[in-house]
């Protein structure tokens, strides 16, 4: 009995380690969000400065219930080292993009990310090429040039 409890219990902590990162960073968003008070115009139909962050919040936190899910319905040999470094991979991917904006700016640092990231899963040169250019262009494009929010730029 105490096998199949310690068994029940290592597979749940192997089905969720892979999904940690993703629920405390839905948590962190989702949590602190609640915290933010200032609208950003005055505008009556504006859902304000919380809204980005509590869907990102509830995109992370239902993407990583999904995942773990999915990892406790998979069986042991569809779960391998490879899709387990690969997503360490793209997390720490994500991660320095977090870390490089502030250093880099946006433009230089979301390239880069993009790029290694298309370039993790296999995609194409020209592809890879074309979506980041595409991508750069309609961020720059809503942001700067339509809601006039000023994203991080090249400190140099």
């Amino acid at each position: 009995m105490l096998s199949n409890k310690a068994s029940l219990v290592t597979k749940l902590l192997n089905a969720l380690v892979p999904a940690l990162v993703w629920l405390l960073a839905g948590l962190y968003f989702l949590a602190f969000s609640f915290g933010i008070r200032v609208p950003l115009t005055l505008d009556k139909f504006d859902p304000g400065p919380t809204f980005l962050p509590r869907l990102l919040g509830g995109g992370l936190l239902l993407g990583g219930f999904a995942q773990t899910l999915h990892n406790l319905l998979a069986s042991p040999e569809y779960r391998t080292d490879a899709a387990k470094r690969g997503s360490a991979i793209i997390t720490a991917a994500v991660f320095g993009f977090i870390l490089l904006l502030p250093v880099l700016g946006f433009h230089l640092s979301a390239a880069i990310f993009s790029i290694s990231s298309m370039l993790l899963m296999k995609v194409g040169w020209l592809r890879t090429i074309l979506s980041t250019t595409i991508i750069l262009f309609v961020i720059h494009f809503i942001f700067i040039e339509v809601f006039m929010i000023a994203l991080p730029l090249f400190p140099f």
